[in-house]
């Protein structure tokens, strides 16, 4: 399986070098979303929306010093300062994830972007590789909201005319009242006391 990753700034343009990574050992893909439930009373909850959470998406990645042979150590040599290769990818990812730049990621199953680094870890090294490195990527959509904001405190003209045509005055009451009219006639006069 071949993963192939791209650091793009925030509208989708290329922000520096992509990386194809053949040796995946796994993906792991996961949608995940949220039901809202409002609780009722004497009744059960309601459910009345569906959100989606950020994607995540989970590699682990095998990565061998001497996947290229010759060409490799002449790659190491000329191009990663004589660092073995791996080192080099665990290095980039490292630099991608403290600049915080957004990725592109193409998978075996579905591309995703925005994608973060979220966590790297796991890096393994032992006897047996030596001369590889095998660690867990950890990436996760970030989903951005905009929002603006404006005074309302002062309307502008129009709008203030548009609310003063729409100001009720409410009834007059009649001047010999029961006790529900007097109950109404007061509820008027605290609408109209404030604006409504």
């Amino acid at each position: 399986m071949s993963v192939f990753i791209e650091p793009r700034d925030d509208i989708g343009n290329k922000t520096g070098a992509a990386i194809v990574l053949d040796i995946t050992r796994s993906e792991r893909h996961a949608v995940e979303y949220t039901i809202t439930d409002y609780p009722r009373e004497s009744t059960t909850d309601a459910s009345d929306n569906i959100i989606r959470k950020p994607r995540v998406l989970q590699l682990e990645l095998k990565i061998s010093d001497d996947v290229f042979g010759k060409i490799g150590e002449l790659i190491n040599e000329t191009l990663l300062n004589n660092q073995p290769y791996s080192v080099t990818v665990w290095e980039y990812f490292k630099a991608i994830a403290d600049s915080k730049v957004p990725l592109f990621v193409d998978t075996s199953l579905e591309t995703y972007y925005p994608m973060y680094i979220e966590r790297l870890g796991d890096a393994i090294r032992d006897k047996t590789s030596g001369k590889a490195l095998v660690f867990s990527l950890t990436l996760r959509e970030i989903i951005t909201a905009f929002s603006a904001t404006t005074d309302a405190s002062q309307p502008d003209e129009e709008t203030a005319a548009r609310v003063d045509k729409r100001k009720d005055t409410g009834k007059k009451p009649p001047k010999s009242e029961t006790a529900a009219q007097s109950s109404s006639t007061t509820a008027v006069k605290i609408g109209n006391a404030l604006g409504f």
